[in-house]
């Protein structure tokens, strides 16, 4: 079984899509198999052959975020197949200086959301070496990335990976990854403990 996780309106043939219930969207039509919170959905472990998402990821905190990522792994068959594509924050930053004003709104509408529902904010940032790092310590390999151009040539980052055999401890990788955001004079034991609950 392949799903598609934060559909919107494009239905994939082939795929489970799920998405919201059409509801909570103020915007966009909804067209989905599924109506449900991402968060809510279970799978029994090595059950799926691949997940798909599109523009969904970075509307998850950087917790939340992590915690699918362990989720979705133990969801996937070996060798399954995990497909993210984001907003490319890295390519997204260098044109931010160099872009006339409107191109830079609509550019840092890109980056942080449409912003017009509380699901429409974008609450973490991913690039290609963010990606590499996380998803390599969470046991995927075999990473393919492409750079699609999102309406009005707004920079992304696809990446296509699949899960390898190797066993992890998603609650350590998980608390290593979280590490990376501690700045120097802070307290990493506060921040962990908060972030971990």
């Amino acid at each position: 079984m392949k799903i598609h996780l934060g559909c919107g309106g494009t239905y994939l043939e082939g795929y489970v899509n799920i998405d919201f219930p059409p509801d909570s969207k103020t915007i966009m039509s909804v067209k989905a198999d599924i109506y449900t919170d991402i968060n809510t959905l279970e799978y029994p472990d090595n059950s799926l052959d691949e997940i798909r998402s599109h523009h969904l990821f970075e509307h998850f905190n950087r917790v939340d975020a992590l915690k699918l990522l362990a989720k979705w792994r133990r969801w996937l068959k070996p060798s399954g197949r995990l497909v993210i594509e984001t907003p490319d924050y890295f390519w997204s930053s260098v044109l931010l200086p160099l872009v006339p004003f409107f191109f830079k709104m609509r550019l840092g509408r890109h980056l942080f959301g449409t912003q017009e529902a509380g699901w429409a904010n974008h609450l973490d940032f991913w690039d290609k070496g963010k990606f590499k790092r996380v998803l390599k310590l969470f046991g995927f390999n075999k990473m393919k990335f492409s750079h699609p151009l999102y309406r009005n040539f707004m920079p992304n980052i696809k990446v296509i990976c699949q899960k390898n055999d190797k066993a992890i401890n998603d609650k350590e990788i998980i608390r290593e990854i979280l590490q990376w955001y501690i700045l120097p004079l802070e307290d990493k034991d506060k921040f962990l403990s908060n972030w971990l609950n």
